[in-house]
């Protein structure tokens, strides 16, 4: 096995597993009509050179606590970045940090900032924010005469097939991958008998309104919160007519392609130039998916709240030199699997026990399916809301609201958490009411149902544990408290298996694992104020805030 001298960890945010051609699992497209669309020849090729684990699978379904989990090999419960809030404990190692201490610079271009004010980035010696118009990065790799005895550690991360869906971001460079973006949106729109140009209008000022200091941001960055608030407005109007499914979704796949065969080609091309695919070992992931989901009562495509296959399927490819060329693994890995298996193909001497993931190598070499192995994955809910900018708290509330298990095909998914007998006895009645709608629904409470609960309990019209058997039999209702899906046969997960008899033993040995996980607790560090207010700011141009 030749050095690894070069490793470039590629992250493309929001890229569910089945949007690259070379993935042959097109179920979940197929229910859309969209299965024909997908073509992505560059990443196709990579494949095609290298390894891809078919069943990767993330640690949330949103950014920050699955990039922690990618750059520290460790899960959510373990590493404290839950949301969008917080900070990565300095007691845990990152990659980057590891990889100094083997001699390597490191290197970083993000397109999400708060995944360097959250500290996820630590280690990085470098770190260009494209949207600032920051090439630091690259500048120093078309400069470099001499790298023979240089080892890289590269992170990119980009944000083009992250919604405004077909928009690239980035610096200046992003005009040349944008030329056609109002075009296809305006299609759309006339498609729709949509005023495409009122729309426009209306999404600069509304931009300009909630986005704090907009016209001291950058060119590129006040052109994105424009067109975040376009893909908002867009959506009302599409969702208000009922063809908001059938624009959307081709929109993402379409979007996926455009990437793959701009942006994302170019970016190959230089690190070629710069050299750095020598002797090199190349991943190529995402952190989650979109999919078709509810929250707080609106329909929409987007990653959310839930763990859905097509938000916690995400690709997963190592090219090397060192590797086979087109294998394909079908057994289940995770994002956790990244840290521990760099480190393995560079001879590291750092301890595997440091990690919740395994490394990969032993499965790429034996070409057996791994058993009896367990993966989990996490979602957490947080102060937020529909529209595309807005203002939050500083009392950042969050609370787990869904937990899933993986094993032997079966995907094992609870809602909330269980009322404990220190529950029932919370002092304030509002509280109480709080507490069934976070742990039992598993989201937040409606502020007129919180009124009329509360009332109610303090004039005695019920009690306590009336109550929480109401709320229960809401859930169960639904049936959404707990689920058991064979995501093998039922990838779209409509069949729940959880109250067949024929079940109880996984259903007990998987739930067993899902209260283990949650009786470690978790450790979590805050943010400072100054810091908050970046991410804050840095949320709202991204749309996740409101």
């Amino acid at each position: 096995m030749s050095i690894i001298k070069n490793i470039i960890l590629i992250s493309i945010d929001d890229l569910r597993f089945d949007c690259i051609g070379c993935e042959e699992d097109k179920r979940l497209l197929r229910e859309y009509g969209v299965e024909k669309l997908v073509n992505t020849p560059n990443i196709d090729k990579l494949a095609k050179n290298g390894v891809r684990f078919s069943r990767c699978i993330s640690t949330s379904s949103y950014t920050p606590p699955s990039h922690a989990s990618m750059l520290t090999g460790l899960y959510p419960n373990k590493h404290g970045i839950v949301t969008f809030f917080g900070k990565l404990p300095k007691d845990i190692y990152t990659l980057a940090e590891i990889l100094n201490r083997e001699g390597y610079k490191t290197f970083a271009r993000i397109e999400h900032l708060v995944l360097k004010l959250q500290d996820i980035t630590r280690g990085i010696s470098v770190i260009d924010d494209p949207q600032n118009d920051e090439n630091e990065v690259f500048s120093y790799f078309s400069k470099r005469t001499n790298h023979k005895d240089e080892k890289i550690f590269l992170f990119i991360h980009l944000f083009d097939v992250h919604k405004p869906y077909y928009y690239a971001t980035g610096g200046e460079e992003r005009k040349q991958y944008n030329k056609d973006y109002f075009d296809i949106i305006r299609e759309i729109s006339e498609r729709r008998d949509i005023d495409f140009d009122s729309l426009l209008e209306k999404a600069e000022k509304e931009a300009r309104m909630v986005v704090k200091n907009y016209d001291e941001l950058s060119s590129s960055l006040r052109e994105y919160a424009n067109m975040r608030s376009l893909d908002y407005l867009l959506r009302e109007h599409l969702r208000d007519k009922g063809t908001l499914f059938d624009e959307i979704i081709p929109l993402y796949v379409k979007g996926v392609n455009k990437f793959d065969r701009g942006k994302f080609h170019d970016l190959i091309h230089k690190l070629d130039e710069f050299k750095l695919l020598e002797d090199s070992l190349l991943i190529i992931t995402s952190d989650h998916g979109e999919t078709r989901c509810v929250w707080n009562g609106r329909e929409d495509f987007m990653n959310s709240f839930n763990l859905q296959e097509g938000a916690i399927r995400v690709p997963l490819i190592l090219y090397s030199e060192n590797l086979p060329k087109g294998e394909v693994i079908d057994s289940p890995v995770s994002l956790i699997d990244i840290v521990p298996t760099v480190l393995d193909m560079i001879d590291s001497n750092f301890s595997s026990s440091e990690f919740d993931g395994e490394s990969l190598l032993p499965l790429i070499e034996d070409g057996e399916e791994w058993k009896d192995r367990y993966i989990l994955s996490e979602t957490w809910a947080y102060r937020g809301g529909i529209n595309q900018f807005g203002i939050i708290d500083y009392n950042h509330e969050s609370f787990r609201r869904q937990i899933a298990v993986i094993k032997d095909g079966y995907k094992y998914i609870k809602t909330g958490a269980e009322i404990s007998e220190e529950d029932m006895e919370i002092k304030e009645d509002s509280e109480f009411v709080k507490t069934l709608f976070r742990k039992i629904l598993g989201e937040f409470e409606n502020e007129t149902e919180l009124r009329d609960w509360t009332s109610r309990l303090k004039n005695k019209e019920i009690d306590r544990n009336k109550l929480k058997e109401i709320f229960l039999g809401k859930i169960n209702k639904l049936n959404l408290r707990k689920m058991l899906f064979n995501v093998d046969k039922d990838i779209e997960e409509k069949n729940n298996l959880f109250g067949s008899s024929r079940y109880q033993d996984i259903i007990k040995e998987l739930n067993d694992k899902v209260c283990e996980y949650e009786e470690r607790g978790i450790t979590q560090e805050g943010p400072n104020k100054e810091d908050m207010e970046k991410v804050k700011e840095r949320l709202r141009l991204l749309g996740y805030l409101d």
